[in-house]
């Protein structure tokens, strides 16, 4: 009830696909653009539309005439210990209830809820719905005594540890409780949570609130996009509305629950989320809890309400005077206030795209540094490609505190740090093509300024085209001579560098201990035990996000010129190739596909890799460290090789792999057929992988980037 206290704007959505139960009830009656970005694949991929309010509540009505006119029944599961009480009041606005609560019926029993129904003294058909429902508490009052009191009286009827109030103009959707009840479980110090709000039309009610000095409130994000990323990671908020506000039970009880100076409505969640933080709780928005708001459903904006709002404020700006004086001065809410908690030290992380694991090309190493750079910062990322995942696939691994920039594109990068100007105390740049656009369009406006600038080489580039070049039998010129800089010199323009090995280090920087680190990836023994008796066929491991890139080329190669000759000699084996692939029915492969097989992205890859006897790396160019190695060795899934793989990963030819050159595709041929077919070898090559993996000895990439996390750390309170 909150609510009122936000200016009202208009924007638009959404939403792409359909889904069941409730989803195809909607979608049949025009409401398919209520259903959240959570439940689609790509929720980038939407399509914008606009509906008003007006049309929402008749479509409402129609769908409610629909069961008003049938024999059916609200019946909700029974629960003898329910994990979560939800809390409902009613006052009129009977379709609009109507929706609530069949919106409820397919989310109780993913947390046991229990529903408790207080119903003001409806005078519409409110109660032909009370009758039909089937296994909730419902208190009928004699007389409208508000929300505020309402929730207050149903909290006497309360049986699970947790409370959910939740408005009667809402649509709630599949994973939105669990998301929102998992969340204050798993921190003692959380004491309440609150959801992503979106309106009837689409646009952005509120993603967390602000409150300013003077006891006026800001609803963060009011009129945006509700995708953009700004409002798609967890964070501490000053208070969530009564639509959607989860609290432990117990709390609500020691503080007294709604404090009823502020009845009949308006300013209670305020008040009370503000009593929460001064007991040392944290209130938390959580963006996975979606819900659909009509607003002012059950009230209307008029003079009365207006003047409730200010009356409320004024005993609100009263009773935590103390409290507010912290509190920034009215104004546009920016990243600067939209959380009230302490921020860590501020960190913009700038990447061709968020770390998914699935695209390979270094991104499941850099998801390991962000993880351990999360725990000490507060980290953005910027995107400068984009990204073809939706939010469900990003935040799979990546913590949910990160921020990811959704808007962020190459071009944007300067108007971005401009915008968010003194904000940030390090910027950390993967991969020469961004450091090189960073540098020629960034640097300058920050070198005043204390920022750190953090250069993660990712892999010396140089070193793959030089190679390239001579594969493909072109004159070894210059790689650099439409660049302004080479990656040698874009080292130098950082405070500090990383690279993946000792190495690559070495041809980056100088030795200085204080400013250059190795990152690289993890590599543990978690060997699969399934035999060599029940494997077959050759496997590929790689992303493929092009050709031609190092990946299709060794595809390719490998078809060409080498599998020819393994199938006369083993004539039912086949290739497989796990990883993402964009190629899949491009004519690249086309022409290879009968000995060919698609396995495409994995959810397992160390069950995946177990089916296959034998991994074929026929690298002809690249530079870092193979991601697909790591992999390999890691599960003890032995290797034919070219000499590139085996000096990046120190292994030795008939020890930890077999290796072959790429100018004797006939050797590498017998290499895999040697190593297809005995078992001894296939034995011995997989004790060498084991000593390999006891030998290295190296850390591991959270204690890497640890040592640079201190590093960068020791600093921070001069800047």
């Amino acid at each position: 009830m909150g609510l009122l206290k936000k200016s009202l704007t208009t924007s638009r959505l959404l939403i792409k696909r359909d889904w069941s139960g409730l989803g195809l009830r909607l979608a049949k009656y025009g409401f398919t653009r209520f259903i959240p970005s959570h439940i689609t694949s790509r929720p980038e991929k939407v399509s914008f539309t606009r509906i008003s309010k007006d049309h929402f509540s008749k479509q409402a009505q129609k769908e409610y005439s629909r069961f008003l006119f049938s024999d059916s029944t609200l019946k909700f599961p029974l629960f003898e210990t329910p994990s979560l009480s939800i809390v409902i009041i009613l006052y009129n606005k009977a379709e609009l209830s109507f929706l609530c609560l069949q919106s409820l019926l397919g989310c109780v029993g993913e947390v046991n809820a229990e529903i408790i129904i207080i119903d003001n003294c409806s005078i519409d058909s409110t109660n032909e719905i009370l009758k039909r429902i089937k296994n909730c508490t419902v208190i009928r009052n004699r007389e409208n005594i508000g929300f505020l009191k309402g929730c207050n009286q149903a909290f006497k009827h309360v049986r699970a540890p947790n409370i959910l109030f939740l408005n009667n103009d809402t649509v709630v959707y599949p994973g939105t409780l669990f998301a929102a009840l998992k969340t204050i479980q798993s921190d003692g110090k959380i004491g309440a949570v609150g959801g992503r709000v979106v309106l009837t039309d689409g646009s952005l009610q509120e993603a967390g609130n602000v409150i300013w000095r003077d006891g006026t409130c800001h609803a963060y994000g009011r009129g945006c996009h509700p995708h953009s990323g700004e409002f798609m990671f967890e964070r501490d908020t000053d208070y969530c509305s009564g639509a959607f506000l989860l609290t432990r039970s117990s709390l609500f009880s020691n503080l007294g629950m709604f404090d009823e100076q502020f009845a009949p409505a308006y300013y209670e969640e305020t008040d009370y989320c503000i009593e929460l933080q001064k007991q040392g709780y944290k209130v938390v928005y959580q963006p996975r809890a979606v819900i659909t708001h009509f607003e002012f459903g059950s009230a209307q904006l008029s003079n009365f309400a207006l003047s409730m709002m200010n009356r409320n404020r004024v005993k609100f700006l009263n009773k935590h005077k103390d409290f507010l004086k912290s509190k920034p001065l009215p104004g546009v809410p920016s990243f600067w206030n939209r959380t009230p908690t302490k921020m860590k030290p501020r960190l913009l992380f700038i990447d061709d795209s968020p770390p998914v694991p699935f695209l390979g090309a270094g991104f499941p190493r850099s998801l390991q540094i962000l993880k351990q750079l999360s725990n000490d910062f507060f980290v953005t990322i910027y995107p400068t490609i984009g990204n073809d995942c939706g939010w469900h696939e990003i935040y799979s691994e990546l913590p949910r505190c990160v921020e990811i920039i959704s808007s962020g594109k190459m071009f944007k990068l300067r108007s971005f740090i401009e915008d968010r100007s003194n904000f940030y105390q390090y910027i950390w740049v993967s991969r020469p093509h961004n450091m090189s656009y960073f540098a020629d369009h960034c640097l300058s406006s920050i070198r005043s300024s204390s920022l750190k600038v953090i250069y993660d080489a990712e892999a010396i580039f140089t070193n793959r085209e030089l190679l390239e070049r001579k594969v493909r039998g072109k004159a070894e010129k210059s790689v650099y001579r439409s660049r302004k800089y080479s990656e040698f010199e874009l080292a130098k323009l950082a405070d500090f560098v990383t690279a993946v090995s000792k190495n690559e280090l070495k041809q980056l920087s100088n030795p200085n201990q204080n400013s250059a680190f190795v990152i690289g990836h993890d590599l543990v023994n978690n060997f699969s035990s399934n035999t060599f008796e029940n494997r077959k066929h050759l496997v590929f491991l790689g992303s493929i996000h092009g050709h031609p890139t190092p990946n299709s080329d060794s595809i390719i190669w490998f078809m060409e010129k080498v599998f020819p000759l393994i199938k006369r000699e083993l004539p039912e084996i086949k290739l497989v190739l796990v990883g993402y692939n964009r190629l899949v029915k491009n004519s690249v492969f086309r022409k290879y596909e009968s000995n060919l097989v698609f396995a495409g992205r994995v959810d397992n890859l160390k069950v995946e890799l177990s089916k296959y006897r034998v991994m074929v790396v026929p690298t002809r160019f690249a530079a870092g460290i193979p991601q697909k190695a790591y992999d390999a060795c890691s599960y003890g899934l032995p290797c034919v090789v070219t000499p590139i793989i085996e000096k990046q990963m120190g292994w030795s030819d008939n020890i930890n792999c077999l290796t072959a050159a790429i100018d004797n595709p006939g050797k590498f041929a017998e290499d895999c057929i040697r190593l297809y077919n005995s078992k001894h070898l296939w034995d011995n090559i997989r004790r060498g992988i084991s000593r390999y993996i006891a030998d290295q000895h190296e850390e591991g990439t959270a204690i890497q980037t640890k040592r640079l996390v201190n590093q960068l750390l020791q600093n921070n309170e001069n800047l």
